[in-house]
């Protein structure tokens, strides 16, 4: 009896152990783990603090500008004017590329990249890349142009002459090169679908005659190359007018009716 008394009690001293040894063994590692989670993450939070600042209020420099200002001015190599102008499309998303020139310098830079959208500097045809490309920058630079407080009324003139350009391009076309009206009719469809990040800015009540005039003349343009739809080249600008049309649609005035339909009702 007393070797059965002293077995459980034996049993009940190694049930203790064994319970507050598993708890005591629980708290250790639980705590260890919250320090781990909390250093894990300390480093996550650097790890995206340090992201944050490696993606956000990127500088360009006046040799890194100057060199691919450099490219486009004097490069024949397609490869290399494409790295150009998609490097300063990424320096322009910070806004900083465009807070980094002055109206003379935009000029300059605007008009090297319109140069090598309608032609390549040994009078070659570009590639539709780089012609996708350089529209692309141009109608971002006009954008963030437009839209950045900093821009002095020289840089607005500056890029309402280069709008106005660009809608002869479309309003005339017999009167231009064929790629010219390409490219012009690229750059107000991607125009189109940059300003809608600035609709609500009072700014873009600016651009509303403009609006209406190219909505207008695309629409003109894109029924006139409804008769040559055969030819491929041509089939693709009315495609490409037809996106312009939708991407200002938004955009035009309540009261403005196209001509076509002001002539019937007439």
């Amino acid at each position: 009896m007393n070797s059965l008394i002293i077995s459980y009690i034996i049993s009940v001293f190694v049930f203790i152990y064994n319970f507050f040894s598993l708890n005591i063994c629980k708290f250790i590692t639980n705590t260890i783990n919250i320090f781990s989670n909390k250093d894990n993450n300390n480093n996550n939070s650097n790890i995206l603090e340090n992201n944050t600042k490696n993606t956000t209020g990127i500088k360009i420099t006046l040799s890194e500008y100057n060199h691919y200002k450099e490219l486009l001015l004097k490069s024949n190599d397609n490869s290399s004017i494409l790295s150009a102008i998609k490097k300063l499309d990424f320096f322009l998303a910070s806004m900083d590329l465009i807070n980094f020139l002055d109206a003379k310098e935009l000029e300059t830079l605007i008009n090297s990249i319109l140069k090598i959208a309608f032609f390549s500097l040994a009078s070659n045809s570009v590639s539709d890349e780089i012609r996708a490309n350089s529209s692309l920058l141009v109608s971002n630079l006009i954008i963030k142009g437009w839209f950045n407080p900093n821009s002095s009324e020289e840089t607005i003139k500056l890029l309402e002459e280069t709008l106005a350009c660009m809608y002869n391009c479309i309003s005339n076309p017999e009167k231009v090169e064929f790629k010219q009206t390409e490219v012009a009719v690229l750059i107000f469809m991607h125009f189109g679908n940059a300003k809608k990040e600035y609709q609500k800015s009072n700014k873009i009540h600016q651009f509303q005659n403009l609006i209406d005039k190219v909505y207008q003349s695309s629409l003109d343009l894109h029924i006139k190359l409804g008769f040559y739809e055969a030819k491929e080249d041509h089939c693709l600008l009315r495609s490409n007018t037809y996106n312009v049309l939708w991407s200002l649609y938004d955009s035009i005035s309540d009261d403005f009716i196209p001509k076509h339909i002001k002539s019937q009702q007439a």
